[in-house]
């Protein structure tokens, strides 16, 4: 992706997104028990929580993603009252 930002002496200066990849997970609903996969996004952060709710069953998932010293995701799911 090649975004134009900014002029520097008169030239656009060019920002690309090379660094932001897209990965799934494969995960399992902590309240129907379907699998499902989490696409996430890499935007340099090692570490991302939010609500999510399933695609079978539409209850909320508490998700927790982060990052290892390898550079691969490990998800955590949890139910709304956990």
């Amino acid at each position: 992706m090649f975004m134009m930002i900014g002029i520097r002496h008169g030239a656009a200066v060019p920002y690309t997104r090379a660094s932001e990849m897209t990965e799934s997970i494969p995960v399992m609903c902590p309240y129907c028990g379907e699998m499902s996969e989490l696409t996430v996004e890499d935007e340099g952060w090692s570490r991302q929580s939010y609500v999510q709710d399933c695609p079978v069953c539409c209850q909320p998932w508490q998700v927790e993603l982060i990052r290892d010293a390898e550079g691969d995701w490990n998800a955590t799911l949890k139910t709304g009252d956990e």
